[in-house]
Parts: C-alpha cells; structure tokens; sequence
C-alpha cells in the first residue's frame, strides 16, 4: 500500500516518465535535494515541467530547467556534495553529481562540513509529514503536545499538553520497566522536571497524564520518549550551525534533527528557518 502511495503521489507531482527525450523513469531512490530556489526552475516532467520547490527530492536522471535569472542549490546526502546552479540553462542530476548539459554557467560545488557530513542524513522522504494541530484551547480530551520521540537533553525539560476543563491534572512517568519515576497532580497543562531527577540516557520512558472534564468522564493520553545518549548529542553540538551559517547548512541540520526523531527541536529549527524561508512554516507545525 505505501508503495502504491508513492508511486500516486509521484505522477501527482509530475515526477518524470518515458517520454521523448527523456530518460525512463526507474524506482531508484533520491540521491539529493533542493535545499533552495529561487526564480523560475523546473523538473523536465510527463506532461509537463514541475516548479522546483524546497526539500523537493531528486533522483538521478532528472533534468532540471533554469530560466535566465534562476539560482537552485542541489545537496547531495548523505555524501554532502552541494551544487550551485544558476540559469538559463538544463542540468542532469546523476549519481552524485550534477551534469550541465546546455548551461551558461557551470554548477559551483562546494561540501558541507564534515561535522554535517558525519550526521548522514537521508535524502528520502524529507518533503512528506503530517500536520498536527497545535494551540492553546481547552479540548474534551487531553492530548499531549510535547516530548515525543526523543529529546537532546532532560536540562529544562518540560511537559506540555493541552488544556482541558478541569482544576487538576494526574501526571506519571515510568521507565522501561514500569516503574513509577514521577506521580503527581498538577494543576496546569504543563510541567517542569526537577532538577533532581536524573532520566537514563538511551531508555524509553512513557509520561501519561489524566484528567476529570466537565462531564465527569476521566481522559487519558501517554507518549514515550528517549533522552538522547551523550555521544550522539556531542556530534549533533559539534554540526550545529551558527545562527549566521548558510541556509543548506541550517536546513541539513534541521533534517538531522528530524531523522533522530528529536521532534520538539526540530520543530523549534523549522521555526527559525521559516522565518527566512515562509514555505517552510507547515514543516514547523508537523
């Protein structure tokens, strides 16, 4: 069924079959992506070219088209390679590298950093995600807003969900093996973690929290997490770019953080990124 998904998704979006002139379209996986654009770009596509657009993925064969006056910067992953490509002119995307075929300009390559390389984020699936909802009104059931997946660090860590009709909250959290590290009411849809609690790196831990609505029916939701082990924060620290850094730099980072499924941080990078790039702001809402 997800395979019959992409493939529907695929023609929707114009991803390029056997035509006249072009290569066939095969199953091979994305070697890259568009990490910006700018100007009138296209994917040579059946029946027609396909606007390039940001975290669009790219596989080798496709052509793409750059109108006079157009820059697309294409980044190769997990190797890093990343192309500047400046129009008029058609480019083909191989393996891992970018072929000009009638440009005026040569492609300008450049890498990431290695501390980027060494994250080896995945070129697939980058553009796909659902949008959750998020906000601050009272609903009939409580639902958790964050953490999920993972988190970097428990520094500061703090529960969120959101509010429902009720004076208190019941808040548990247990580890692995079941055991009640937290039991407490509270009487707001949030709560910090003592500082003197210390969470195991690398074990999941589920936090639930119940709550009486108006209706006097109990609601309950849980969510798991895992604190990220040290190692791998260590080298998510060292590639994390300067907030000055290149935007393919910070959106790779994003990526990473997204892939190691640090989903409240990665939220918070979308932010920061959509304020200099707004298609980005439903990534941030996921």
């Amino acid at each position: 069924m997800k395979r019959l998904l992409k493939i529907l998704l695929g023609v929707a979006l114009g991803v390029p079959m056997l035509a006249a002139g072009q290569a066939p379209q095969s199953d091979a996986p994305p070697v890259a992506i568009i990490s910006d654009a700018q100007g009138e770009a296209f994917v040579m596509a059946n029946p027609g070219p396909v606007r390039l657009t940001l975290l669009r993925e790219l596989q080798p064969g496709q052509v793409l088209r750059l109108d006079a006056g157009s820059k697309v910067i294409v980044v190769f992953l997990p190797g890093g390679q990343v192309y500047e490509l400046s129009g008029a002119g058609r480019f083909r995307v191989r393996a891992k590298t970018i072929e000009p075929l009638d440009a005026r300009n040569p492609p300008r390559k450049r890498e990431l950093p290695s501390s980027l390389q060494q994250l080896a984020v995945k070129p697939s699936d980058v553009s796909q995600g659902a949008v959750i909802m998020r906000g601050g009104a009272v609903s009939e059931r409580v639902v958790l807003i964050r953490p999920s997946n993972s988190i970097t660090s428990q520094q500061g860590m703090v529960f969120e969900w959101r509010p429902v009709a009720t004076t208190v909250y019941r808040f548990l959290l247990v580890d692995e093996q079941g055991n009640k590290t937290i039991e407490t009411d509270v009487g707001e849809p949030r709560y910090e973690l003592p500082p003197g609690v210390t969470l195991a790196e690398g074990k999941p831990y589920v936090w639930v929290v119940s709550a009486r609505n108006q209706r006097g029916v109990t609601t309950e939701s849980a969510a798991e997490f895992t604190i990220l082990p040290s190692v791998q924060r260590s080298a998510l620290e060292a590639a994390r770019p300067a907030t000055n850094a290149d935007f393919t730099e910070r959106l790779v980072f994003a990526l990473a953080l997204e892939q190691r499924g640090l989903k409240d941080e990665a939220t918070r990078y979308w932010s920061e990124l959509a304020s200099d790039r707004p298609e980005l702001r439903p990534r941030a809402e996921r």
